[in-house]
């Protein structure tokens, strides 16, 4: 097997074990604050879920650059090392937090050394010929879908049966597995010496055309995980308490078999078509399933409209992705994969921001229904946007 080959095939395992552990415990995050801090009220413990989200991403939008950077000048093995190896220790720890500040404290830490996704993005791309970018980026995409469905499933039965602290143990386990993994990943990298640092390496130098997809991305994550952190809260206005973890996972994990199919379709289209074909028919779609979901009356009906909605906009990001590796140089790729990191988690930490106030104010089922607008007004803005990048691949 040629080594791009191997290597891809490596990144999806380690990808796979990570997003598992990830989906298996954070994901019922609504459901641990509620039953450890005894939250009952929906409208505050939203508020309070709004908050966790805004303080992650934040600290994960700063840190990521600077980690973007190091993998220019050290390898992007070496993060990739870096976010397993750390979050396997952190994010068991969580489940210990005697109190919600820290909670939040070790979040911003768990948050801070995390980014296994933007460091695994450009560490694949950079050792795989240009030509498969679009396989190779979607098939990662699959690998974090698949993941997310393998850990929504294995996170609602092992909370609903053994409860958060082996959730949270397994989410350790599964990150340490992926970083045992990594260590067999081969990087063909020659360090950047100061000497051989471009002048103009730094941020404004990346071109319109990168900020203009860069702006694509921001939006994406902010309609994206608009209605996300507060999905645990709806099924259990569905099922009642008792079972809320367990049909979250199933919901959730019908959630990523979409995406799991949206990932491997959107990545082959993305070297065969333009953006706009694919995304203005995936965000209709994707807006009619999330005003579904919010007068879904049976935990069936929930699943299957989750499902329509990540087969319809699940795809969508590895399009930009692609995008982006054919208007950036090789030598700024660990820059401009950690700012594609930065600008979809600053979208997701201003959606925390916004939802957590529209929760408050309207209700679990009102961030619903805004975020089925928010896909459609997104619409208008990547026809703007796309007609504004010169040198279109």
């Amino acid at each position: 097997m040629e080594r791009w080959k191997t290597n891809l095939l490596l990144l999806w395992l380690s990808q796979i074990l990570v997003v598992v552990g990830y989906a298996a415990a954070l994901p019922f995050i609504p459901l641990f604050i509620s039953k450890r801090y005894g939250i009952a009220d929906e409208r505050t413990l939203g508020l309070i879920v709004s908050w966790f989200h805004f303080i992650s991403t934040g600290s994960f939008a700063i840190m990521a650059p600077i980690w973007g950077r190091l993998a220019d000048r050290y390898g992007r093995k070496l993060m990739l090392l870096r976010a397993c190896f750390m979050d396997s220790f952190i994010f068991p720890l969580m489940v210990y937090s005697p109190n919600i500040m820290v909670l939040f404290i070790l979040r911003i830490l768990a948050s801070m050394f995390t980014g296994t996704t933007s460091a695994a993005q450009p560490l694949i791309v950079s050792g795989t010929p240009k030509q498969y970018h679009g396989f190779a980026l979607g098939l990662l995409s699959t690998a974090l879908w698949s993941g997310n469905m393998l850990g929504y499933l294995f996170g609602g039965l092992i909370v609903h049966r053994f409860g958060f602290t082996a959730a949270f143990m397994f989410c350790g386990f599964t990150y340490f597995l992926s970083g045992i993994i990594v260590l067999f990943v081969h990087e063909d990298f020659k360090p950047v010496t100061k000497n051989e640092t471009p002048r103009k390496a730094g941020l404004f130098s990346m071109g319109a055309n990168i900020w203009i997809i860069l702006s694509l991305i921001l939006l994406l994550g902010f309609i994206r995980s608009f209605e996300l952190p507060y999905l645990p809260q709806l099924v259990k206005r569905i099922t009642g308490e008792q079972t809320a973890a367990f049909w979250t996972g199933i919901v959730c994990a019908g959630a990523a078999l979409g995406g799991v199919i949206a990932g491997a379709i959107c990545g082959y289209l993305a070297d065969r078509t333009t953006a706009t074909k694919i995304i203005f028919p995936a965000l209709l779609l994707g807006s009619a399933a999330l005003l579904w979901q919010t007068y879904a009356a049976s935990t069936y009906s929930l699943i299957a409209a989750r499902f329509v909605a990540y087969l319809a906009i699940g795809g969508i990001g590895p399009i930009f992705l692609t995008l982006i590796t054919k208007v950036t140089d090789k030598d700024k790729q660990g820059l401009v994969f950690g700012m594609n990191t930065t600008a979809e988690n600053t979208g997701i930490m201003l959606s925390a921001l916004f939802s957590g106030g529209v929760i408050y104010y309207t209700g679990v089922q009102g961030v619903f229904t805004t975020a089925s607008l928010l896909c459609l007004l997104f619409i208008p803005y990547v026809f703007f946007a796309y007609s504004r990048i010169k040198h279109k691949p």
